[in-house]
């Protein structure tokens, strides 16, 4: 008996190498939770046949939740200022019909009011960023889609009343891989202007739109370093032939310091999965480091400039859809919020 439990414990060693090494899961109260969003040292989660969303935090290498309450709709994005979170909700397969609607909550859940809503038959939003620069008033970035396939990019202005104004930097179709940092906007497209068409990459900053060197569509983007001139990360090479075409690529954008142009380069072509959906920049030591979430298995590259490749996660069932949140630095680490058929704490290394 005590061989064969030995040889199963093996065999599922051999599966699920992330689990087991650095992943502690939570209980079965979060097998529902199917999204999650890093905040202040915090992660939001979100479960949508019950509708809860909780704020948890770390505590003894595990996450705690210090707060919940119920959410209409399907929760699509999270952010958060020192005071107050704000929530983006929309259509989920328990909200066919529900409408956009931006949700600004006090701290302790406790006092929702509405401050933005728009119909649209694709009612999604995938991108809100609450953004604090110095000297200016703050804003909340989003992207939503207007119709069917017409993203709208712009800026919510917060204030006392409602509805917070909302100012448009552009509208342009499938730009659903939105940034933003400083007045730099970046957006990435899967798909480009007709069907079939490869996607692109695009800087918007002061009204104009600047297009800069990508690799069939973009997927997820990410801004880092200095706002005026910043550095960009992508998840390029995607092809709605995924199963054959299509590309794991993470490729870095930096300026020429003689030409001022944008060149790429190629971080990693991963030729086990056919391409990422999120990017998450996280600092270890001072020294920048990059996740990227694929169907399959989550990747680490860093630090920048070596680019060194791990696998921080590998994906449970074949049948699980994963998602991650950076929650927090901890003496040396990483730590991450994984969701794969319930709720895991991941650290880095």
């Amino acid at each position: 008996m005590n061989v064969l439990k030995t040889c199963k414990l093996y065999f599922v060693a051999l599966l699920l190498p992330g689990l087991l090494s650095n992943a502690v899961a939570q209980t079965s109260k979060y097998d529902g939770v199917t999204a999650v969003f890093g905040l202040l040292d915090e992660v939001a989660t979100f479960d949508p046949q019950s509708g809860r969303l909780s704020i948890m935090t770390v505590a003894r290498n595990s996450l705690q939740e210090r707060a919940s309450t119920i959410v209409k709709g399907n929760v699509w994005q999270v952010t958060a200022s020192p005071t107050q979170y704000v929530i983006a909700t929309g259509m989920g397969r328990a909200a066919l019909d529900a409408p956009i609607r931006v949700i600004s909550v006090t701290r302790d859940l406790k006092n929702q009011r509405e401050v933005f809503s728009f119909s649209s038959e694709r009612a999604e939003i995938p991108f809100l960023k609450w953004l604090d620069t110095k000297g200016a008033q703050s804003r909340v970035g989003i992207a939503f889609f207007e119709s069917k396939y017409i993203t709208k990019v712009g800026f919510l202005t917060p204030s006392a009343d409602v509805p917070w104004a909302f100012a448009e930097t552009s509208s342009l179709r499938m730009g659903s891989a939105v940034d933003v940092l400083g007045e730099t906007v970046a957006v990435g497209r899967p798909y480009g202007d007709i069907q079939g068409q490869d996607g692109d990459l695009s800087l918007l900053k002061d009204g104009v739109r600047e297009l800069l060197p990508s690799y069939r569509g973009v997927r997820a983007v990410r801004l880092v370093g200095e706002p005026d001139d910043p550095s960009i990360l992508i998840a390029d090479g995607w092809h709605q032939n995924y199963g054959q075409l299509a590309q794991g690529r993470v490729s870095l954008l930096r300026r020429d310091t003689r030409t001022r142009k944008y060149a790429l380069q190629i971080v990693d072509k991963d030729d086990t999965q056919y391409g990422f959906s999120k990017l998450i920049d996280f600092m270890i030591n001072e020294k920048r480091y990059v996740a990227a979430l694929g169907p399959t298995q989550v990747v680490v590259y860093g630090p920048e400039d070596t680019w060194n490749r791990s696998v921080l996660y590998s994906r449970s069932r074949e049948d699980s859809v994963m998602d991650i949140a950076f929650v927090k630095n901890d003496a040396g680490r990483a730590w991450f919020a994984i969701v794969d058929k319930g709720l895991q704490l991941v650290s880095f290394p």
